[in-house]
């Protein structure tokens, strides 16, 4: 369902999602998930904003329990450096965000448990999503590197075989 757009840009929630985000509010943790989710929103609006400056027609981005995906209508094949800097753009805004709040800390001006939860859940997404599989971020800079090597389809295949391996684990 969508419940929002950004720029052109539409964002949806899975149904399911919401039954999630009833399972954290019932062991009282629905602002830790609130937060997880506004990091990955980010993370996604980082992809698609990338995406439009370089001329690809974006759709907008769905959220589901375990993680968001950005859509564009455009096909990347043969674009291998935007890609790549595209599939960067959400783990770089992880670490953006990492880094300030740890300078914040650092310094004295963010304190406590709710900084500590930020610095790790941008920490954990970026390290996720730098996984050379598909469909994370990480395995679409693979796929760009590899595929004049092994063919694009070939490359595709294998590296989304090594992300449904990750995910049955």
């Amino acid at each position: 369902m969508e419940v929002a757009r950004f720029q052109g840009l539409s964002i949806k929630i899975h149904p399911t999602l919401l039954l999630v985000l009833l399972a954290y509010a019932a062991l009282g943790e629905l602002a830790q998930a609130f937060l997880v989710f506004s990091l990955v929103i980010g993370h996604e609006l980082a992809h698609l904003l990338t995406a439009k400056a370089y001329g690809f027609r974006v759709i907008g981005l769905e959220l589901f329990p375990f993680g968001g995906a950005a859509y564009c209508e455009d096909l990347f094949e043969g674009r291998k450096v935007e890609e790549s800097i595209m599939a960067l753009a959400g783990p770089v805004f992880n670490l953006t965000l990492l880094f300030a709040a740890q300078a914040l800390r650092w310094e004295g001006y963010w304190t406590g448990e709710l900084s500590e939860a930020f610095i790790q859940f941008n920490f954990w997404l970026a390290v996720f999503n730098l996984l050379p599989v598909l469909p994370l971020d990480g395995g679409r800079v693979v796929r760009a590197l590899l595929s004049d090597a092994f063919g694009f389809v070939q490359t595709t295949k294998t590296l989304a075989r090594g992300g449904q391996f990750i995910g049955g684990l």
